[in-house]
């Protein structure tokens, strides 16, 4: 490794700390890898569309889940679709665009002489382009509290109305809307286009979709002086390196079912959202799922043991889930191979079941993959009693039978508490 790469790896890497956006310290971001890339609007406000559609409806129907883009959401799908353009060495494997973040899979096919930072930096230089243009439309005054984005807009706001031109624009490059491309030319400007069958469309150029959104634009001393501030997105962007190429689908798939995902977080935020703080027995949880399982009139801890034979494992195996069949909660820290088997397979009956594990939660957490569908349809609670870290940490045994003790007093619980 060249002395400028354990430079970069210094820069990028910085010190340990519990952050999503802190860059991997065995790698530098220069070679081939492919890396799904998460950035988040400042503030996280809604200003790049709408999701729309049924969570239950199939993947390809009329009413299957997918983001409308506002006139600035556009925008930002246009700004990555040309990365590659800019940088050859780039491919771009997917893109989902949401209300207030978006994910992306880039390819880096080969050595780079940029960081993949300095790729994405130049991504949000020209988003930042387009939020200022479209916010130069907006009235100066910071809106009222009373205004939200379910509100009608006002006239001046409406579809149409009069707004700069991009020839209005100190140093615009953008070309007038006579010269503008037509909806046929557009990246995802069609009613129904998509990218790896992630479908998006967009819903017209008026800013009311996000103007309650946007307060009064800092002045630049202001942005200077708050070092947090990032104008479109937030600073930094988080990562996550594919290992493999049969990691690859899996990260495409989560991608693409961010919108379902999002409905189904509506329709059930209670079961999605972490929580903290939650004393139960002689314990203090974060976690996230139903909460009521706790309060199930049935509940039973599942300990089984290594040195059980595959016949032992069969009619422990049998006794459990027939107690889940008949409404029993399962809780469990599915630590042997026994406990594991037990768990697995009452989660794939979709029977009710508690799990502790070793990390914990942090504000911004989220089930993934079947866990997610499982928190949302009320079947599945997570529960952990220590803080939540990024590192991989192998459970010692003492926190093994600390977590199996934890299993049987909860599973003890009175109805009520």
């Amino acid at each position: 490794m060249t002395e400028k790469r354990k430079k970069d790896i210094e820069e990028f890497a910085g010190e340990k700390q519990a952050s999503m956006k802190r860059r991997s310290d065995v790698n530098d971001y220069h070679g081939r890898h492919i890396y799904l890339v998460t950035l988040a609007v400042e503030g996280r406000r809604p200003l790049l569309g709408q999701v729309v559609g049924n969570p239950l409806a199939a993947d390809g129907s009329a009413d299957a889940p997918r983001i409308e883009l506002s006139a600035l959401g556009g925008a930002v799908f246009d700004c990555w679709q040309q990365i590659p353009q800019r940088h050859p060495e780039v491919e771009i494997l997917a893109l989902q665009i949401m209300p207030d973040h978006l994910h992306g899979i880039l390819w880096i096919k080969e050595e780079m002489q940029q960081h993949l930072g300095r790729i994405i930096g130049g991504f949000k230089t020209g988003c930042n382009k387009a939020y200022r243009f479209f916010t130069a439309a907006l009235p100066q005054s910071t809106p009222s509290k009373e205004h939200t984005p379910s509100q009608q807009p006002t006239p001046s706001q409406q579809p149409g109305s009069q707004q700069p031109t991009p020839s209005q624009q100190p140093g615009s490059q953008q070309p007038t809307p006579s010269q503008q491309p037509t909806p046929s030319q557009q990246p995802g400007s069609q009613q129904s286009s998509s990218l790896q069958g992630m479908p998006v469309s967009r819903v017209g150029n008026s800013c009311s979709a996000y103007a309650a959104a946007v307060p009064q634009r800092p002045s630049p001393r202001e942005r200077h002086e708050d070092r947090h501030h990032g104008l479109l997105f937030e600073p930094n962007y988080n990562d996550l390196i594919c290992k493999s190429y049969d990691m690859l689908p899996t990260l495409i798939n989560y991608v693409k079912d961010n919108p379902r995902r999002l409905l189904m977080k509506h329709s059930h935020p209670e079961y999605l959202r972490p929580f903290f703080d939650l004393h139960l027995g002689s314990h203090i949880y974060s976690g996230i799922g139903n909460l009521a399982l706790l309060r199930a009139p049935h509940r039973l801890a599942v300990r089984v043991s290594r040195r059980n034979n595959e016949i032992q494992l069969q009619e422990e195996l049998h006794r459990y889930m027939n107690a889940a069949q008949s409404g029993t909660v399962l809780i469990s820290p599915a630590i042997s191979p026994g406990e594991k088997r037990v768990m697995r397979t009452a989660f794939d009956a979709k029977f009710p079941t508690v799990v502790i594990m070793e990390n914990g939660f942090t504000p911004l957490s989220k089930p993934h993959g079947e866990q997610f569908y499982a928190c949302a349809e009320g079947r599945l609670l997570m529960l952990s009693p220590w803080p939540h870290h990024n590192d991989h940490q192998k459970v010692t045994a003492q926190q093994c039978q600390a977590m199996n003790l934890m299993a049987q007093e909860l599973a003890a619980l009175e109805k009520n508490s």
